[in-house]
């Protein structure tokens, strides 16, 4: 399968790929003072009813850092960081589980969640966005 490969000041930091990906990307998130955050996210085919985003983080970087991404063919690439689900997922009896649609935690883990018709958010998920929210 096709991967990435992601090296940090030419020290190889993980291969990204999954064997359901249908796409992948690189970002790199800034902050007002430089470099926050790189990671790789892929696209993973979707499920019966969901979908699920596999994502692979890196350290935060500096500036002058050298960062590479390299594609290459790879049977067994790193295991990613989190994999995020958004839809319904069902249990082994198909009732509904209701998880946070950003970080995936299930409705048994979160102390409360948010719910709408698509998504939904968990109490720490929303704080962490109020915060984000109030720094800009």
């Amino acid at each position: 399968m096709f991967c990435f490969e992601v090296s940090l000041n030419n020290e190889l930091k993980y291969v990204a790929g999954h064997e359901r990906m249908e796409s992948m990307r690189f970002s790199l998130y800034l902050k007002d003072s430089g470099p926050l955050l790189y990671v790789v996210d892929a696209y993973l085919k979707p499920g019966q009813s969901h979908t699920e985003d596999a994502f692979w983080h890196g350290p935060e970087p500096k500036i002058n850092d050298e960062i590479k991404i390299k594609i290459v063919e790879c049977d067994s690439p790193d295991k990613p960081s989190r994999i995020v689900t958004r839809g319904t997922k069902q249990d082994s009896n198909g009732e509904k589980l209701l998880h946070c649609s950003i970080c995936g935690k299930s409705q048994a883990e979160a102390k409360k969640l948010v719910r709408s018709k698509d998504v939904n958010v968990c109490n720490e998920c929303v704080e962490l966005l109020v915060e984000i929210c109030n720094e800009a």
